[in-house]
């Protein structure tokens, strides 16, 4: 029931109306009148779904099954490029594109963090890239030929991926005693070192 994998947050189609209390106390009874023929099915990312059952104190007993959905892995992303790319007229990628494709698409995932559209960045992406496409295009029809303009027109290349988003990591701090009063402090993300005095250690 929570975190579909490419279902925008619908959560909040009800959370954000004028009178969200309202509307869930509706529903609440018409799923108790109607329990024996009424389904009900809510979808969305995992924190706005906790936050839509925990507005009502009788919501959550209400549902019986629970389903997380986990975010599709970097092959099937690219499956899901290719069948979208072969369905909207047969588009290609040369193997530089696909890889640069597959590192945009993760850069965004860790910027994204929990809230990563899966098949619809994919969607998104694409559409992007074809109107890069078909701009590059434009600039050729001087130098090729009607048929290799065709050609060029459905494969995409490296440079038809837009420029990659930027992905800001927190520092974490790694710290070990390397001898008595010393501690030894790393901080991963700014790759820089500290020696402090051992009585930080407690921090």
């Amino acid at each position: 029931m929570t975190s579909p994998r490419s279902n925008p947050d619908g959560s909040w189609t009800i959370m954000l109306r004028p009178c969200p209390t309202e509307a869930l106390a509706e529903l609440l009874v018409y799923m108790e009148e109607y329990r024996q023929r009424l389904v009900v099915v809510v979808a969305g990312y995992t924190e706005a779904m906790s936050t839509l059952l925990e507005a009502n104190t009788g919501l959550r007993s209400r549902f019986r099954m629970f389903i997380d959905f986990d975010d599709y892995t970097r092959e099937e992303l690219l499956d899901i490029a290719r069948t979208m790319m072969q369905a909207d007229g047969g588009y290609t990628l040369t193997p530089a594109t696909e890889a640069r494709l597959a590192l945009y698409l993760e850069r965004q995932r860790a910027q994204a963090a929990h809230h990563f559209g899966n098949a619809r960045a994919v969607r998104l992406l694409l559409e992007d890239m074809k109107d890069r496409l078909a701009g590059r295009v434009e600039h050729l029809q001087t130098y090729l030929s009607d048929q290799e303009l065709r050609q060029a027109a459905r494969v995409f290349e490296e440079e038809d991926v837009p420029p990659l988003p930027d992905v800001v990591i927190a520092p974490s701090v790694i710290r070990v005693e390397v001898q008595p009063g010393i501690a030894y402090q790393r901080s991963t993300a700014l790759a820089s070192d500290v020696i402090s005095p051992a009585a930080d250690r407690s921090r």
